[in-house]
């Protein structure tokens, strides 16, 4: 299983008016692939103000489609908190996580990769495995997924157990060929069926 975290899911952007409509779109590419497994990095304030997006995130978890995950109740520097700050709102999203999602979340995703030695203390405390950006697994660049395969190597083979990180409101276009390589086996076997992608 390759783990697709999404951070700042359902945040607004001005590049989509329609946060929902564009987060369903991300969650359907990355379901065109049993080998993939969508991560939203869940900020629990705007969630809290979109009640079709919460039944929304709670049906397709229910399918096994989605595993949810802790961004943050704002989305703030963590770092600027004392640790019973944090902790309050670690609890203010697993609380709300668990009655609205049934969701008992175990990974805290930090908001631009904080990683203060208080927020690693502050997220054990809640039960939570603060996870930084120390090794992120993106999809453009020079060692990026899809250089690699267009290299010829096997993405599955590297990123087995693995991450691949990006923000929902990217357009998508680096997410959706690394889900149409996954689903043909190789770049140029992606490419060959869907050229519009590539």
């Amino acid at each position: 299983m390759i783990y697709v975290r999404d951070d700042d899911v359902l945040m607004p952007s001005s590049s989509h008016p329609d946060p929902l409509k564009h987060f369903k779109t991300v969650h359907e590419w990355i379901c065109e692939t049993p080998k993939l497994l969508h991560v939203p990095a869940l900020v629990v304030r705007p969630l809290s103000e979109m009640p079709e997006a919460v039944e929304y995130i709670k049906e397709q978890k229910g399918f096994n489609k989605m595993s949810p995950q802790v961004h943050g109740y704002e989305h703030i520097d963590y770092a600027k908190l004392s640790k019973q700050e944090v902790k309050d709102d670690l609890e203010r999203c697993k609380d709300f996580l668990y009655e609205k999602l049934d969701i008992i979340p175990s990974r805290w995703y930090t908001p631009w990769g904080a990683n203060a030695p208080h927020l690693y203390d502050a997220a054990s405390e809640t039960g939570l495995k603060l996870v930084d950006c120390s090794v992120i697994n993106k999809m453009n660049g020079r060692y990026g997924l899809i250089q690699l395969a267009k290299e010829g190597h096997d993405i599955e083979k590297i990123m087995q157990n693995k991450e691949i990180f990006f923000h929902w409101w990217e357009g998508g276009m680096r997410l959706k060929r690394v889900v149409e390589i996954l689903k043909y086996g190789s770049y140029e076997s992606a490419k060959a069926v869907n050229g519009d992608w590539f």
